[in-house]
């Protein structure tokens, strides 16, 4: 598996985390205040293994010096925290006492959810390609094993969750 196979993979487990999130508001029963808190819950904490991941990825000094690439990284690290400020606010909405109905809830997770896909997105467009023309190969073997580490943790960390909220 390439190191992009493993970023690739790493965002198809948040792409359905927030196709699961976007489902809720279309449920018509009692589950879905439920199951949106469930998955916020996952989602909110595995977000901080997608940073983990990329820093391994894009961290070392051969690519993070690169002109072309330091542009989209720094792209993505404004992202970053705006997706950082929007879990802070879930974060707190979903533990406290400020959890409201799942109807007073979309102002909040829905921009959440286009916020994080549009980062995905502009990651898979412009960082990667960019990526894979400075990347040596050693480098990237490296990088594979440790970001592979790390999509484990992140799959056992959320894919269950996400998949128990849907049994109930």
């Amino acid at each position: 598996m390439s190191v992009l196979e493993v970023l690739a993979k790493e965002h198809a487990v948040f792409r359905e985390a927030n196709a699961q999130l976007r489902s809720c508001f279309q449920m018509q029963d009692s589950r879905a205040e439920r199951h949106l808190r469930d998955i916020l819950l996952a989602l909110i904490p595995a977000l901080e293994r997608h940073e983990e991941i990329e820093d391994i990825v894009f961290g070392h000094s051969d690519v993070a010096t690169a002109s072309d690439i330091l542009v989209y990284m720094e792209e993505a690290e404004r992202q970053h925290r705006l997706i950082d400020s929007m879990r802070g606010t879930l974060l707190a909405a979903v533990r406290g006492s400020r959890w409201k109905s799942i109807d007073q809830m979309r102002p909040l997770v829905l921009p959440f959810v286009a916020a994080l896909e549009a980062h995905l997105s502009a990651e898979e467009r412009r960082l990667w390609p960019a990526y894979l023309k400075r990347f040596s190969r050693s480098l990237a073997h490296s990088a594979e094993r440790q970001a592979r580490d790390s999509l484990r943790r992140l799959e056992l960390d959320l894919a269950p969750k996400l998949a128990h909220a849907l049994e109930r």
